[in-house]
């Protein structure tokens, strides 16, 4: 009896099996197809339209910052606010891809790009604020490629950083706002400062503070491995597809010492009959945050010497529940004899971080003291910026 009734069973079984694939084949035919055929379409529409991870061998990771806020300048005789993107660290995003190819040897690539969207503080002026607005759109600060050996070094080729970009500025615990000088370029490089008398001066903030050091160019670059503690870079560069050809080379240097932390480097560059020495030095302690850094160089060129030095200190510490709180200051000083220009500048920073939201609020504020051969004495340029920082 019992086995008459697993009979019985097993027959109904085969029975609603068979009814729901009659059904399902009613169901596809309701959809005008093969319902698979409809859904991998489907499928391919989406990977079509979503950001995702790499594919089997090169893995993508996105990443990037937002940063805003509020700019409040006075040139002596007029002043202002304005919204306006941070250029000290202004808004981007990049894409960075690698691979490995064995136990020693890997590949990458790095695609970065920057926003420059109306409003740049950077493009605002005394004025009119017009100029602020044909700033629009992105351009690429990085566009390269590597391929890396874990003895040998990596090679990179394509738009990206040379060997001295940012060697006059190694600062351990500084924020973007208080590392050289050169933020105040960065800042606010567009307003004409004012001559004692309250008229236009033949200067602006930009003529200001050369920085030292490299930039970012279509270049060859090799970077060695980390052999105690020293890394050393060199690069040749087409000048972006110019008729003179550039070079570089840098040595930098981290290490750890107990309680204290120390990073510096010392770069060399020839670029279009102009050539450039920079450094810079810094220690950080750790337990307490406390941090110094000094820094600067000279730009040789047919016309005369350009000098620039700086010195920055501050602390970094967690106080609160939010994240870590900095304070730093900064002061500046510098010789243009190519230019007639000479000035020093002085700022300080405060920054907090709310590390549930990787992002951090700031104030800053600088005043540039300048002068020139045509002019004489310029009127103090002063600017403060309160913004906020969020990184994806």
């Amino acid at each position: 009896m019992i086995g008459g009734l697993q009979k019985n069973i097993s027959r109904l079984a085969i029975i609603a099996a068979a009814g729901l694939m009659s059904s399902t084949s009613a169901l596809s035919a309701d959809l005008g197809g093969n319902c698979c055929a409809d859904l991998e379409e489907r499928v391919a529409e989406l990977e079509a339209t979503t950001a995702r991870k790499g594919n089997r061998r090169v893995s993508l990771s996105i990443s990037g910052h937002v940063n805003e806020g509020v700019m409040f300048w006075d040139d002596g005789v007029n002043s202002d606010v304005y919204v306006a993107t941070n250029v000290q660290s202004r808004t981007r995003f990049r894409f960075k891809g690698s691979a490995t190819i064995n136990a020693d040897w890997s590949a990458g690539f790095l695609l970065e790009m920057g926003m420059s969207r109306p409003g740049a503080s950077s493009s605002a002026t005394a004025a009119s604020d017009t100029v602020m607005l044909t700033n629009n759109g992105i351009d690429v600060r990085h566009q390269t490629l590597y391929l890396k050996s874990k003895r040998w070094g990596t090679m990179h080729m394509g738009h990206t950083s040379d060997a001295t970009d940012g060697i006059s500025q190694i600062c351990l615990g500084c924020s973007f706002g208080d590392y050289a000088p050169a933020v105040l370029d960065d800042m606010a490089s567009s307003f004409v400062l004012r001559t004692a008398a309250g008229g236009a001066s033949t200067t602006s903030v930009g003529d200001y503070f050369e920085s030292a050091e490299g930039t970012r160019q279509a270049l060859v670059k090799y970077t060695s491995p980390t052999v105690y503690g020293f890394v050393l870079t060199t690069n040749w560069a087409d000048e972006e597809h110019d008729t003179d050809d550039g070079w570089g080379v840098a040595l930098r240097y981290a290490g750890e010492y107990g309680a204290f932390r120390v990073a510096g480097g010392i770069g060399f560059e020839s670029q279009a009959d102009v050539d450039t020495t920079g450094g810079s030095l810094s220690i950080a302690h750790t337990p307490s945050g406390l941090y110094v850094a000094a820094g600067g160089g000279v730009e040789e060129t047919a016309a005369g010497d350009d000098e620039t030095w700086h010195v920055a200190a501050g602390i970094n510490r967690k106080w609160n529940s939010l994240g870590k709180t900095h304070f730093g200051v900064v002061y500046g000083e510098t010789d243009m004899r190519t230019d007639g220009q000479s000035g020093s500048m002085w700022g300080f920073t405060t920054h907090q971080q709310i590390d549930a939201a990787a992002m951090e609020v700031y104030v800053q504020y600088y005043r540039l003291d300048a002068e020139n051969d045509t002019d004489g004495n310029l009127q103090n340029f002063d600017v403060v910026y309160a913004g906020a920082r969020i990184k994806f």
